[in-house]
Order: structure tokens, then sequence, then C-alpha cells
């Protein structure tokens, strides 16, 4: 459900199906599931502590591997949009 919303707000902001289509979810659920697959929690974290841990530590982690994931991908993004802006802008100005 919050999928839906999120792509509500997207069609609200201006970004048309065109530009954000349904489809490209299945690109990054295949994008996130390489980062969940990492077995760093299960090699790093599970062998050193105790089982009744776990369940605390595995929400701690959540929350703040959300935070890095948009941290990290934030600061990509900004300069790879701002390349295919020039690599855009330069193809118009070649063209024309």
């Amino acid at each position: 459900m919050q999928v839906l919303r999120v792509l509500g707000a997207a069609r609200r902001a201006g970004l048309s199906e065109t530009m954000l289509p349904v489809n490209i979810l299945a690109d990054y659920a295949k994008a996130l599931r390489s980062l969940v697959a990492l077995e760093l929690f299960r090699v790093g974290v599970v062998p050193h502590v105790e089982p009744e841990q776990l369940p605390a530590l595995t929400e701690a982690a959540v929350t703040l591997s959300e935070r890095l994931v948009v941290l990290m991908r934030r600061k990509m993004l900004v300069p790879t949009l701002r390349e295919v802006a020039k690599k855009v802008a330069e193809d118009a100005e070649s063209e024309g």
C-alpha cells in the first residue's frame, strides 16, 4: 500500500507514467535483493551476539541500513542526473 502512495506522490509531483513507469519497481526490487542478500549481518553480527539480542539488533540494522541507503543514493543521484542532463543538452546542441 505504501508503494502505491509513493507512486501517487510521484504522479502529483509531475513524474508521469512515462517518466517513472510502474515496471521500474522490478529493477528496484532486483537491486535491493542484492543488498539484502549480503551476508554482512549473518557473518558480522550473528556469531557475536546472544540469540535473544538478535530481534533488537535486526530492527536496529534495518533502520540504520535504510538511512544509509537513502543517504548514499542521494549522494550518487544528483551528480548522475547532472551528467545525464549535460549529455542531453550536448546531444540537442549537436542536432540543432
